[in-house]
C-alpha cells in the first residue's frame, strides 16, 4: 500500500533527491523531480540565492550557471522544465514516491 502525503512532503522528497508523483498520475507514468543546480567549486557560501548548497552540483572551475528546477515529465518522457504547480497540486494529499 502507498504512503501518500501532501505537497509540501513532496517538495521535502525532491529535495533529497526523490521522485515524486500524485495518485492519479501513476497509471499514466508521469512524475516531477528535482534538477540540482550548478556552481563552482570555489563557491564560498552557504546559500546561493537563500538556497542551500547541497541543491547544486560542484564542477571545479567556472561560476553559477544554474539554479535548482523542478522537472516534469509525462508519459511520452516530454519534459517539462521548469514545471509549476497549479492550486490543486499543491493543495492535494495524494502525493507519493515513484516506485
Amino acid at each position: 500500500m502507498k504512503n501518500y502525503f501532501s505537497f509540501s512532503q513532496a517538495i521535502e522528497e525532491i529535495k533529497k533527491g526523490n521522485t515524486v508523483q500524485r495518485k492519479w498520475w501513476r497509471g499514466k507514468g508521469n512524475y516531477i523531480y528535482l534538477e540540482k543546480g550548478v556552481i563552482s567549486s570555489d563557491y564560498k557560501y552557504k546559500e546561493v540565492n537563500c538556497l542551500p548548497k547541497f541543491l547544486f552540483n560542484v564542477y571545479q572551475e567556472g561560476v553559477i550557471t544554474k539554479l535548482p528546477y523542478i522537472v516534469f515529465s509525462d508519459t511520452t518522457n516530454c519534459l517539462n522544465v521548469g514545471w509549476q504547480p497549479n492550486a490543486n497540486d499543491m493543495l492535494a494529499n495524494d502525493w507519493c514516491l515513484v516506485d
